[in-house]
C-alpha cells in the first residue's frame, strides 16, 4: 500500500487473524475500494460475502461461476422453500398435488419423518409462495409447524461447482484449440520475431548472394592483385605472363 498501487492483490489476508483484527481487515479492504482495484483470493465465504462486489469461481483452472451474490445465490433459477406440516387426515400425496398447483410453485417434494411432513418446494424465480402454501395447509387443517426459505449460498454454490469431476481431455483439448484460435486472431498483425536480420540486412545478404551467383567462377582479372617479385602490384594475368617470359 505505500507505493499506492492501482491495483491490489490478497491472497487469504484474514488468515491467523483473531475477531477484532479480522473485522479491521474488512474495513480497511472495504476503504480501498474507492481508490484502488482489489483482487482477493479466499476459500473463506464469510470474508468474500463480507467485502466482495462481484465473485469469480474457479475450478480445475477454469471459470465455473461469476457475478454478484445475489446472482450468484439466484444462478439455479429458483427459490427453495421448506416447510414441516404436522401429519393430518389429508395424505402427503394430495397435499403435494395441490401444492404443485400453485402459480408460484415449480416443483414439490414430499417426505415423511415420523408424524411430520416435510415439503421441499421450488419457487419460479422472483416468486414468493409463503403465503399461497400457508393458506393451503389452513385450508386443509394441517398445522404448520416450520417454513423457511432456503436459498442457494454461496458456500453450497461452491461446493456444488467444485466437488464436479475433472474436466476430460477431449473438454481440455477443446479449450485449448479455442484459446489458440482467440490468440491467433488477437496477434494476426503482430510482426512476426523469427527472422535474424535487423531491418535491411536479409535483403542485402540475397542481393549479394544473386550477383555471386550470376557471376560464376571469378577470372584471373577479379583476383586482388599480387606481389611479383620485384615488389610491384600487377594482377594475376600479368604476373603469370611476365614469370611465362623469364622462363620461370
Amino acid at each position: 500500500l505505500i507505493g499506492d498501487p492501482e491495483i491490489i492483490i490478497l491472497d487469504e489476508p484474514t488468515v491467523g487473524l483473531d475477531p477484532i483484527q479480522l473485522v479491521e481487515i474488512r474495513e480497511l479492504i472495504r476503504s480501498l475500494r474507492d481508490d484502488h482495484d482489489v483482487i482477493l483470493s479466499s476459500h473463506i465465504m464469510g470474508e468474500i460475502t463480507a467485502v466482495c462486489d462481484y465473485i469469480i469461481i474457479i475450478a480445475y483452472g477454469r471459470v465455473v461461476a461469476e457475478g454478484t451474490l445475489e446472482e450468484l445465490e439466484n444462478s439455479r433459477g429458483a427459490e427453495r422453500l421448506s416447510v414441516t406440516a404436522k401429519k393430518c387426515e389429508t395424505s402427503a400425496e394430495t397435499l403435494k398435488e395441490i401444492l404443485s398447483g400453485s402459480p408460484s410453485v415449480m416443483s414439490c417434494d414430499v417426505s415423511e419423518n415420523g408424524g411430520q411432513l416435510i415439503f421441499k418446494i421450488r419457487e419460479w424465480a422472483g416468486s414468493d409462495a409463503r403465503e399461497e402454501v400457508f393458506g393451503i395447509f389452513s385450508h386443509l387443517n394441517t398445522p404448520i409447524l416450520e417454513m423457511k426459505r432456503e436459498g442457494t449460498s454461496l458456500e453450497s454454490l461452491f461446493i456444488n461447482l467444485t466437488s464436479a469431476p475433472a474436466p476430460s481431455d477431449d473438454a481440455d483439448a477443446a479449450s485449448e484449440a479455442a484459446n489458440q484460435k482467440r490468440k491467433a486472431k488477437k496477434f494476426a498483425v503482430k510482426p512476426s520475431l523469427g527472422s535474424p536480420y535487423l531491418d535491411g540486412e536479409e535483403t542485402e545478404e540475397a542481393e549479394e548472394t544473386e550477383k555471386n551467383k550470376d557471376k560464376g567462377a571469378p577470372d584471373a582479372d577479379t583476383y586482388k592483385p599480387l606481389f611479383s617479385d620485384d615488389g610491384a602490384d600487377k594482377s594475376a594475368e600479368e604476373y603469370t605472363r611476365d614469370k611465362n617470359k623469364k622462363g620461370e
